[in-house]
This record gives structure tokens, sequence and C-alpha cells, in this order.
């Protein structure tokens, strides 16, 4: 793994970090089909709250998830096929 995520708020409601960082993320494996090993990341939802850029990450159910999964599934396909 890299570095960790940057997240801000309470508990209850913590938001992510570094937008840029997982738009990179993603564009980089975007040939790649690295959701094969988290199939709930075939598709993900992002909601960016526009003052801050501070993101938050849904899969393809609507569940909350951390951008350390999207990498952990792109760095899995990657360490496979790479």
């Amino acid at each position: 793994m890299s570095e960790p995520w940057l997240v801000h708020g309470p508990d209850f409601n913590q938001w992510n970090g570094d937008l840029k960082r997982l738009v990179d993320l993603l564009h980089e494996a975007a040939d790649d089909p690295w959701w094969c090993y988290d199939s709930q990341l075939k598709y993900i939802s992002i909601w960016v709250d526009t003052r801050d850029n501070g993101f938050v990450l849904k899969d393809r159910d609507g569940n909350r998830i951390s951008p350390e999964r999207v990498e952990a599934a792109i760095n899995k396909w990657r360490e496979s096929f790479r």
C-alpha cells in the first residue's frame, strides 16, 4: 500500500481527502479489469463535497467503501498480471 488516505469529519461522517489522488489512481488503472478482484467495485459512486473536494465512495450497491479498498483491488491486479 501507499500513503494513508486523508480523512476529515467526525467518526460517524468521515470524508476522504485528496480527490485528485483517487482520480489519478482510477485513470492509471482504466485499461485493466482490476475490479475482478472485488466485483462490488465494478461500479462505484463518488460523492464530492464541492466546498473542499472531500469525497465519499460507494460500491455498486450503495454501501460506503474506503479508497483503500479500491487501491487494494488495483494493486492485487497489478501484482498478478503485470
